[in-house]
């Protein structure tokens, strides 16, 4: 958690787990739902997490007062992450903040299961946030799968803040051409307000072309594809006082030959000294990284009741099969036909809670 444009910025971290939340270094602490979990995480429970975040959200709301600009870095597909960045992110905006989510994607081999509370997280968090950048586990982690875990997590760890730490940059430092909260709002209502991101750096001779084609290789852009298929793009070029207007018009100008001719493209440019003799170019493509089609469940029903198909068949006769559930169907209004639905949240209560939900009632 990340407030920004106010002073001092405040960085924080929410957690059930209060060991992990321990070994981080930042001043702002949050344990939450502690009757729930009793210090422990959430094991992967969204609808435990999800009590936790109610509990404390009067404190979570606290966190994100008075702040322009909030972004909130999370990992969906688990307890915590899933169901507590909604509520941050409406806490964030009821306020008047903007408010922006980086979230990871669970890696393949964790299984179906977290990637279709993934999928759901992510068409809630679509809603919650006035734009939402997701990054693929297994693209963050391409580059160093051979190393040791230790290794891969410090390698993730480091491009991932490199390229969350451009966009915080851009937005914060002026340069020579600058751009604002606004051109970065304006960039997600282009598109569905989901993006990816993609970052490189480079130093020496030809550090420009270079540093493109890294970004075309890279596997996070998923080798090009992403800037490819942009609708739109937020592009960021640090560099030290070394850097020419030379290098910023061919970065451009070979980005431009690589994205559709109608990409909708912001870019601005910083100057730090903590980046002489090299470039480092933050890349924030739209249109790619695809969402579930469907209307977006509320934040309480997530995640969702699973689908009839998806639910265990229990073993038993063949009348068992023949008739899984009962057939309840609503019996009517009786006298109070023709009197007006009671309807709230656009839904209407006169209708019996199994049938809105689509629950079968086992026998």
């Amino acid at each position: 958690l990340a407030g920004m444009l106010r002073e001092p910025p405040m960085i924080g971290a929410i957690d059930t787990d209060a060991a992990a939340l321990a070994k981080t270094t930042v001043a702002t602490r949050l344990q939450i739902g502690e009757s729930h979990t009793r210090g422990f995480g959430a094991g992967g429970d969204v609808h435990l997490a999800r009590l936790a975040a109610n509990d404390d959200a009067e404190m979570i709301a606290g966190l994100v007062a008075d702040f322009k600009l909030v972004v909130v870095v999370t990992s969906l597909g688990g307890g915590t992450g899933t169901a507590v960045t909604p509520v941050l992110l409406k806490a964030a905006r009821e306020q008047g903040a903007a408010a922006l989510c980086f979230a990871t994607l669970p890696f393949q081999f964790e299984g179906r299961d977290r990637h279709v509370t993934a999928d759901r997280a992510m068409m809630v968090l679509r809603e919650a946030a006035d734009g939402l950048i997701v990054v693929p586990n297994d693209r963050l982690f391409a580059n160093g799968a051979t190393g040791t875990m230790d290794q891969a997590f410090r390698e993730a760890n480091r491009v991932f803040a490199s390229g969350l730490g451009g966009v915080w940059r851009l937005l914060t430092q002026p340069g020579y051409i600058n751009l604002t909260l606004s051109d970065l709002l304006h960039l997600f209502r282009q598109t569905d307000g989901v993006c990816s991101l993609g970052f490189a750096e480079a130093t020496g001779p030809g550090r420009a072309e270079a540093l493109v084609s890294q970004l075309m290789k890279s596997p996070l852009t998923d080798t090009g594809r992403s800037l490819a298929h942009a609708r739109s793009a937020l592009v960021s070029i640090a560099g030290g006082s070394d850097l020419t207007l030379q290098e910023v018009g061919d970065i451009m100008a070979r980005l431009a030959e690589v994205m559709p001719g109608d990409c909708f493209l912001s870019m601005g440019t910083m100057i730090d000294e903590a980046f002489q003799n090299r470039i480092a170019v933050p890349v924030v493509p739209s249109e790619y990284v695809t969402v579930p089609v469907g209307p977006s469940p509320k934040e309480g029903l997530l995640p969702a009741e699973p689908d009839e198909q998806e639910k265990p068949r229990r073993k038993g006769t063949k009348k068992d099969d023949a008739q899984p559930s009962l057939g309840l169907e609503t019996s009517g209004k009786g006298r109070f036909k023709g009197v007006e639905p009671t309807v709230l949240d656009g839904e209407d209560l006169d209708t019996p809670t199994f049938i809105r939900r689509g629950i079968a009632i086992d026998r």
